[in-house]
């Protein structure tokens, strides 16, 4: 009959397991009073699985016990520890396998859960834990407790900076448009395309794109901080301010700039590519 030889030897590769990665959806500070509610999402994922994932608040600036300790009675803090305000578990499972990637969020009213008296600023973090037991946290994110008039000074202060740099990136989109025209008219009445030209739709193409990137692409861009004041305002239940309409707004004019420079971008590419082909050919 049919005989299959095993081999003598195994070969086994030891893979360390690595530990829980937990990213923020919003890591920046907040500022809330003393009455908000504050949204805190992340995700949260593993290479093995997920079994839990907790939520701590410490005093600022301290050492607290939870940074080595295990999660303290959910809603109290351990008494040994004068630096940690709360501890809870906001999610678990009997299935780490099947969890290996998961979002986590909560709405945390803060007054439900710690004494704001004579406090000023807390920090708040998330804590993974993986099949195997091992822990991760997650940054810290600082709450700064302010009064509802420190923070519309605050969101004014805010938006008085972000018209100043609006009128900058608008001035440009001006400029750009202007020299954009000029070229286009020359081509027309030229008839062909010099070197001159394939650099003036090149440098147009650049610009656009770098005003696109200022107005509403990644990290610090225009739109994301407008949607920062609008998220505090909403926060705070200060939807109804009349700042939040403005900063509604200009999210939507923010938006308007950041796809008209994306078209033009594309357009002048087209053009500064179309002109370069023709100028080799």
């Amino acid at each position: 009959g049919l005989v299959t030889e095993l081999p003598s030897h195994w070969g086994i590769e030891v893979v360390p397991d690595l530990p829980p990665e937990i990213r923020w959806k919003d890591p920046d500070t907040r500022q809330v009073f003393r009455e908000a509610s504050i949204d805190l999402a992340a995700q949260v994922s593993d290479d093995l699985g997920l079994i839990s994932v907790s939520m701590f608040a410490a005093k600022s600036g301290g050492q607290s016990s939870a940074e080595v300790g295990p999660v303290p009675q959910e809603g109290f803090p351990a008494e040994e520890d004068s630096q940690l305000l709360y501890s809870g578990v906001l999610w678990e499972s009997s299935n780490p396998s099947e969890n290996k990637q998961i979002q986590v969020a909560t709405k945390w009213r803060i007054e439900n859960y710690i004494d704001t008296e004579d406090l000023e600023s807390f920090e708040v973090w998330f804590r993974a834990c993986d099949s195997l037991g091992q822990l991760a946290d997650s940054d810290r994110i600082t709450v700064r407790l302010r009064s509802k008039a420190e923070i519309l000074n605050s969101i004014a202060s805010d938006a008085e900076q972000l018209a100043g740099r609006i009128e900058q990136v608008l001035q440009s989109q001006r400029r750009n448009r202007q020299l954009a025209l000029r070229v286009s008219e020359a081509l027309q009445q030229a008839g062909f395309v010099d070197g001159t030209a394939r650099e003036n739709l090149s440098s147009i193409s650049q610009i656009q794109a770098v005003i696109r990137k200022q107005v509403g692409l990644g990290e610090g861009s225009l739109v994301e901080r407008v949607a920062s004041i609008v998220a505090d305002l909403e926060q705070n239940q200060l939807a109804d301010a009349p700042q939040a309409e403005e900063m509604r707004l200009l999210q939507a004019k923010l938006q308007s700039i950041a796809n008209e420079s994306l078209a033009q971008a594309q357009e002048f590419a087209s053009r500064a590519n179309l002109a370069a082909l023709e100028g080799d050919a």
